[in-house]
């Protein structure tokens, strides 16, 4: 202790708890991250077998491993232990909201973020699992963005504040907010985007060019869809489709720092179809 800076005082503020959100208070600009990775020996294994031969017969566990697998029961119990947690800090020009998922293998496409009329949204996809954060935040922002991380699992979502005010606290939490469930049961969130442009290919198939709203974070993963959903003669119809690269962009108007903020659908017309000759007459723009 005696070579830390803060000394013995400040360390013990943290002894016997979770000392992550004092350590952030004062080191948030550590590269920690890397550091840890350096300092790990090893991950802790399952009881080995020999210990529990000293149980009675009362106390028969249940089977431990399956061919090696966890049975149902524990992969359900272990399922609820890496529920993502969240916590915020702030300086005079921002507000962090960091999220803890525990995931070595965080990547920026599992990550939504949308903010509209001063509430945030975000959703973090989990396997089959999708964490919701629902939150009217407390003051207006300006912007925001989000870091993620492979090596910890750790996503921050960075808010631009409109003023340099201090918050109180983050603001309101909505329906839905901290929550940890299948996808399945999560429903589709869609967003009111514009057609900027649309090229002809050949004879029935366009290149449309879709600009999502303003303060929304949104990546593709390669091979899955967006829905599209349109109202056709009093009725909403919907469609799943998937977005190709933007180097098939023939007219590169929008520029590198237009990054992430175009999708790109590759849509062959049919004369008789339900949805695409509709799409296909919707004006730039709109």
């Amino acid at each position: 202790m005696e070579y830390h800076p803060g000394g013995e005082e400040e360390l013990m503020k943290a002894a016997g708890i979770d000392g992550t959100q004092l350590f952030d208070q004062v080191h948030r600009w550590v590269n920690y991250e890397s550091m840890l990775k350096e300092c790990l020996i090893g991950r802790m294994a399952v009881k080995h077998a020999s210990l529990l031969k000293g149980l009675t017969a009362t106390e028969k566990p249940e089977k431990t491993h399956i061919n090696g697998l966890l049975p149902v029961s524990a992969k359900q119990e272990a399922g609820k232990a890496f529920k993502p947690r969240y916590d915020w800090f702030q300086t005079d020009s921002t507000v962090t909201l960091v999220i803890y998922t525990k995931q070595m293998s965080m990547f920026s496409e599992m990550v939504t973020a949308d903010y509209q009329d001063n509430i945030l949204r975000g959703e973090i996809t989990i396997e089959d699992y999708s964490y919701l954060l629902l939150i009217e935040l407390s003051h207006a922002i300006e912007d925001f963005e989000v870091c993620t991380s492979s090596i910890t699992g750790k996503i921050e979502v960075i808010l631009q504040k409109e003023d340099h005010k201090a918050w109180k606290n983050l603001g309101k939490s909505l329906e839905g907010n901290n929550t940890f469930i299948k996808k399945s049961q999560r429903g589709v969130y869609y967003r009111k985007c514009r057609l900027t442009s649309k090229t002809a290919i050949n004879h029935n198939t366009r290149l449309f060019t879709i600009e999502l709203p303003q303060c929304c974070y949104l990546q593709v993963p390669v091979g899955h869809h967006v829905y599209l959903k349109l109202p056709i003669e009093g009725m909403e119809i919907v469609k799943p489709y998937t977005p190709v690269s933007q180097d098939l962009v023939m007219d590169h108007i929008q520029s590198t720092d237009s990054k992430n903020k175009y999708i790109y659908l590759m849509i062959k017309i049919y004369t008789n179809g339900s949805f695409t000759p509709h799409f296909d007459k919707l004006e730039i723009d709109r």
